[in-house]
């Protein structure tokens, strides 16, 4: 047996993770689900998802990614040498905020995005190691995985999902022209 880890595999976009929708304005619930989120998987996700956003993908664009968060104390040594690409503290969220707002607030982790974009044959891969950065909020941890699609596009990504979206118009196309010719059957 083995372990099956990033650059040998990654996963889809928000694989495994579990989300919960509540009425807006349910004070009540809302307290109750305040403390059963895990900031680290909310971060992690919320990387992830950034990333398939910018890249304009959704669940059948081959995607891949893994990502890891690792909280760490400010100024520890473990933070020291890391890329710190938000430079702002965070604004505290108020209580009216969404619950992913208030997320992990006042913690600060390491966050490891890795990610790919490959063609449908899967001849061509485009793969990035964005390496290791601090982050101290679910914003900022959506905000790097919007920067990290930006910079796997500019790497050759931005290509393979062209030719992706022009097969999809393509075989929507075909699918309209035989609704419409099968309507045109049905009148005759």
């Amino acid at each position: 047996t083995s372990t099956l880890r990033a650059p040998d595999i990654l996963y889809a976009v928000g694989q495994g993770a579990l989300a919960l929708e509540i009425r807006a304005g349910d004070e009540r619930v809302k307290r109750v689900l305040q403390h059963a989120g895990d900031w680290r998987a909310e971060w992690a996700t919320a990387a992830e998802r950034g990333l398939l956003r910018e890249l304009e993908g959704g669940c059948s664009v081959p995607v891949g990614v893994d990502c890891t968060i690792d909280e760490v104390e400010p100024g520890s040594d473990a933070a020291a040498g890391v890329n710190r690409p938000f430079d702002v503290e965070p604004e505290a969220p108020s209580f009216s905020a969404p619950l992913l707002r208030q997320s992990g607030f006042g913690k600060h982790a390491i966050l490891h995005l890795t990610s790919c974009v490959t063609s449908i044959d899967g001849q061509r891969q485009v793969t990035l190691d964005a390496g290791k950065v601090l982050v101290k909020c679910h914003q900022e941890a959506e905000e790097w995985g919007h920067r990290v699609a930006r910079e796997l596009m500019d790497k050759g990504a931005r290509e393979i999902l062209d030719e992706i979206n022009d097969i999809r118009r393509e075989r929507e196309d075909a699918e309209r022209r035989a609704a419409m010719e099968a309507q045109v059957a049905v009148e005759k």
